[in-house]
């Protein structure tokens, strides 16, 4: 990590309430060999202000040098920090559990914890990434929505408490309990608030309630090499993102969390060539597709296809994953758990017939001992487990 120095330290508490609380100075620093290839490593200065930020929006209890400090005696934090508690206490007790043990159990390899972990039509999905891949040094999430910044948090009064903390809360509490966010409410959630204006603070808000200190945010887009390089405040750049440096309890290594939004359809997709050098950049990549609205079956998303199946080591997903078609029995291990008749709702014409047969073969699955993915509770759930052979 880059070192601070005095004078960054008061730079960085004076502009707080600026763009990410000045959490993104950073740098390129030393290159180093990555895929195959030299590469910059972007550094992001260590500041304490977004893991003060996330504690105040997660509820919990923050430093005593902390300048959200304040809030913590008024009635309408503690009343959010208690709604988050019991969230995050059924998350923890109810739906973690079963998932973290079918990963240990289902998931596992050194080569697999040592990859990167590419999550696209993510979006902000932090906890299922984490515990079905919960030991990786990097994780890869995308979406459309913008990436935010935590400019919001810093300015927010007292008198916005009662009426802006809650829709931090009701962003979260659907993937919590069903597993996946409903696109049209998160937009509208995030665009209509006083506290957020993009995905970081909901990331932030899921990582430190899993016990993770964030180390340094910084806004950060790409350049030609696929290089990760610091992004300018003002909007119209390409691939806009962030990056989060975060630690777990324990361990002496910080991990890494990219967020970007990018068009993912072919026609941007094809053309959008700094992220695909970037998507080339890992030496090993795992990757994860959940509640995708099926965007890898139709034809026009056929690209973002093409790179998880060359670079993945491995895939889990849902059925509105990679069409299973694709997984060749010569390239590709495959193990299916649950059941699988038909897609759930408005996807129900999306049927594949050979998936229909596969799971006819009682001799072919596995239980699956949790329910994820549309239909929750409502139909049953069914998972994909493919390893690339050799």
């Amino acid at each position: 990590m880059a070192t601070v120095t005095a004078g960054m330290r008061a730079i960085a508490v004076a502009g707080m309430v600026s763009l990410l609380g000045l959490a993104g100075c950073a740098s390129a620093g030393e290159p180093t060999k990555t895929g195959g290839e030299a590469r910059a490593v972007f550094t992001i200065a260590p500041d304490s202000y977004p893991d003060d930020a996330a504690r105040f929006l997660a509820g919990m209890p923050g430093r005593a040098e902390s300048p959200f400090k304040k809030f913590e005696d008024e009635k309408q934090w503690l009343a959010h920090a208690a709604g988050f508690d019991a969230a995050f206490a059924r998350w923890n007790a109810g739906r973690r559990p079963p998932i973290a043990a079918f990963q240990k159990t289902e998931l596992t390899g050194h080569d697999l914890e040592s990859a990167t972990a590419f999550y696209p039509f993510g979006g902000p999905d932090v906890v299922h990434v984490m515990t079905f891949y919960p030991k990786n040094p990097e994780y890869i999430l995308v979406g459309l929505e913008p990436p935010g910044s935590l400019a919001k948090v810093g300015k927010l009064s007292e008198t916005a408490l009662e009426t802006q903390l809650p829709h931090v809360r009701r962003t979260l509490s659907v993937v919590l309990g069903r597993s996946f966010f409903i696109t049209r409410q998160m937009d509208l959630q995030l665009r209509s608030g006083q506290v957020t204006d993009g995905l970081l603070p909901i990331m932030l808000v899921q990582l430190v309630r899993t016990q993770a200190k964030i180390l340094g945010v910084a806004p950060v887009t790409l350049n030609d090499a696929g290089d990760v390089v610091a992004r300018e405040p003002a909007a119209g750049q390409p691939n806009p993102g962030v990056a989060i440096d975060f630690q777990m309890p324990g361990e002496n290594t910080h991990r890494r969390l990219y967020y970007f939004s990018v068009n993912l359809g072919d026609e941007k997709f094809s053309a959008n060539t700094r992220f695909h050098n970037f998507l080339a950049r890992p030496a090993k990549m795992v990757s994860m597709f959940k509640s995708t609205s099926y965007m890898p079956h139709r034809k026009d998303f056929s690209k973002i296809r093409e790179v998880v199946m060359s670079r993945s080591l491995a895939v889990v997903q849902d059925d509105s994953g990679i069409p299973f078609q694709y997984y060749e029995p010569g390239r590709w291990d495959v193990a299916l758990y649950g059941s699988y008749n038909t897609p759930y709702g408005s996807f129900r014409n999306l049927v594949q017939r050979d998936l229909q047969k596969a799971y006819s073969d009682p001799k072919k699955t596995k239980p699956l001992p949790f329910n994820i993915g549309y239909g929750f509770q409502r139909a049953p759930s069914n998972l994909l487990i493919a390893r690339r052979r050799g």
